[in-house]
């Protein structure tokens, strides 16, 4: 009883530390969180939830669900990162609780809680669900669509078909039509292997009519209000030739998401292998028991990540939804360790060998690279060493094969990890991902005649922190940085550049006076005088 006692205050303070821990403890990151900010920032002033705006001007890249909570979180917190950030982390913990209620379900709460602490200390899961962006509030609605989707499948029930209609509904509208694929293609699948209907005719007529009156009303009005422009812009260049073609130079070789989600789900995936090794030993297993729950997870698994390999545009958010299934799988591996099956149990050394040699060789990488890329050797440090402790620490409970033991020090390295990296690391290293520290200051002396200017180097961050008062494209070489200036005559000019772009500014133009931040340089140039 103390135990347990003991255990649900560690669990909540465990997921506090994974989902909410300094939030809003350094700026927007990147292209997608200022820009997203921006839209959500616009949508709660214009009142027009139909169609996004970025700069008040139409912006038909993605659905709006996303702007729509953050919105949401402006009007009632206020506008910040915190508040930006906020809806997407308690969605994602949404997500991870209802894989608990499922796995529950089937095989009682401690596989539920085992499976929700092992997907919310995923590095991939945790980086994403503590970002603004849509890739997190995809996942979560696809994940809670596929959870109900499966109760119905147990139960028959059209409460559950409805609800899973629904959440894969706000998953389109989070992120696109490419929910409804990988939702259906797993269902579809799993009929097939299985030889039975996922849903009777009454679940699937109940999930049509809430997915449409899900989804429908937006795409219509979207549509009416912008018409041809939200084809092209939505479906053709953002969906279609994002799939088949570089249009957006996100091109990437095949084995792309390998390593991606290898580390990005390190050390929990490596228990994959002692199941794996039983399918590929006995196919059939798969079919077997458990009322197709392992298969419907492996299925979960599989089909989104063949689906994002196959495509030509790759980046690492996109293959988060098979991050969920990959966290149940692993605590029903837990399940079988616990249970001290032999096969297991032996399996259970090699898989802990490989993690610790794994937290080394990370820790060890973390630290240098840190060091060598942004010049913080402390943040390198403090990265590496909660995984090198968690590799000596991994060596005690080996000898007696001590499981709970086990776990607990992968979950404390965890824990670790990302309370440090959060707490301590990001706020250090964030100045070289985004431009606040520099363009607030000078935010009160830029206007839409007298810009911000980019030289060499863009930044999205740059354009939300300055309220849009910048060049809106970089200038990439001196002639046509001294034909701007010459047609644009003012005393002094906002330059931002980064090192290469300011040894060259400042061996051929008369800088006054700059500012360093990370790896960007904020320049006051004086024209026309030459040094």
């Amino acid at each position: 009883m103390a135990t347990t006692r003991l255990l649900f205050p560690l669990l909540a303070l465990s997921l506090y530390n994974f989902y909410f821990l300094n939030l809003g403890n350094f700026p927007f990151l990147g292209a997608d969180e200022p820009r997203y900010a921006r839209i959500g920032e616009e949508m709660l002033l214009t009142q027009d939830f139909v169609t996004p705006t970025l700069n008040f001007r139409p912006w038909l890249e993605k659905p709006p669900l996303l702007f729509w909570i953050e919105a949401l979180s402006f009007r009632w917190f206020g506008v910040s990162e915190w508040s930006a950030r906020l809806p997407v982390s308690v969605l994602s913990l949404l997500a991870a609780l209802g894989c608990t209620l499922l796995l529950k379900r089937l095989h009682g709460l401690r596989i539920g809680l085992l499976a929700l602490i092992i997907l919310s200390s995923c590095p991939l899961f945790v980086i994403f669900s503590r970002a603004a962006s849509t890739d997190a509030p995809l996942v979560a609605c696809l994940t809670l669509a596929l959870i109900w989707a499966f109760q119905g499948y147990l139960t028959g029930g059209i409460a559950s078909a409805v609800a899973a209609s629904i959440a894969l509904g706000l998953a389109i509208l989070a992120k696109g039509p490419v929910a409804l694929l990988l939702g259906l293609s797993i269902m579809v699948c799993f009929s097939i292997l299985k030889g039975k209907t996922f849903w009777d005719l009454r679940q699937l007529l109940a999930g049509f009519l809430a997915l449409g009156a899900t989804t429908v009303p937006w795409f219509w009005l979207v549509w009416k209000a912008n018409g041809e422009d939200f084809i092209s812009t939505f479906i053709l260049n953002h969906h279609l030739a994002r799939f088949f073609t570089d249009i957006h130079h996100h091109s990437q070789p095949f084995w792309f998401f390998f390593p991606v989600i290898i580390i990005g789900c390190f050390p929990w995936i490596t228990f994959l292998g002692s199941s794996l090794f039983r399918i590929l030993k006995r196919p059939s297993s798969l079919l077997d028991g458990e009322k197709g729950l392992r298969l419907y997870l492996w299925l979960w698994m599989v089909i989104p990540f063949l689906f994002f390999s196959l495509s030509t545009s790759k980046l690492p958010g996109y293959i988060l939804p098979v991050v969920p299934p990959l966290a149940m799988l692993v605590a029903l591996e837990w399940k079988r360790l616990f249970g001290c099956e032999g096969k297991a149990t032996r399996m259970l050394k090699i898989e802990l060998s490989l993690i610790s040699a794994g937290f080394v060789l990370i820790g060890l990488i973390l630290v240098f690279s840190v060091r060598i890329q942004y010049e913080a050797s402390l943040a390198g440090v403090l990265l590496g060493f909660p995984l090198l402790i968690g590799a000596l620490l991994l060596h005690w409970p080996i000898r007696g094969y001590r499981l709970k033991a086990v776990f607990l020090v992968l979950t404390g390295t965890m824990v670790f990890f990302t309370g440090l990296a959060f707490w301590k690391v990001m706020p250090q290293i964030a100045s070289f991902h985004s431009s606040k520290n520099l363009v607030v200051a000078i935010r009160e002396r830029l206007s839409s005649t007298q810009p911000l200017i980019f030289y060499r180097f863009f930044h999205h961050t740059a354009n939300y922190y300055s309220d849009y008062k910048v060049l809106s494209e970089s200038i990439d070489d001196l002639e046509n940085l001294n034909t701007y200036l010459s047609q644009h005559p003012q005393e002094i000019y906002l330059v931002l550049t980064q090192k290469a772009g300011f040894r060259e500014l400042t061996d051929q133009l008369d800088v006054q006076r700059f500012q360093a931040d990370g790896n960007q340089f904020l320049l006051e140039v004086r024209f026309p005088r030459n040094k």
